[in-house]
């Protein structure tokens, strides 16, 4: 693994990276394979293997803060968006 995979591992919990390819397949940013394929390649890209059954589990049971991820990413695109 290289080192910029390395380094963006870093800061990613493996909640934030379901969360994130879920949206990414459900709004068909993604084409090319399954579910499975999707998940595993990004995974191994970023080296942050996890049980993709329990991550999904979890986020279908959140009952406050539906896309936390999301939304902080919206948040920070609009900082920059609007930065002068």
């Amino acid at each position: 693994m290289d080192n910029q995979a390395v380094l963006i591992r870093g800061s990613l919990h493996p909640l934030e990276l379901a969360e994130l390819i879920k949206a990414l397949i459900q709004a068909k940013k993604i084409n090319g394979g399954s579910e499975k394929e999707v998940f595993d390649f990004f995974q191994q890209l970023l080296d942050l293997p996890f049980d993709k059954r329990e991550k999904l589990q979890s986020i279908r049971k959140r009952s406050t803060d539906l896309t936390p991820l999301i939304h902080e990413l919206e948040f920070h695109l609009k900082q920059w968006i609007n930065r002068s």
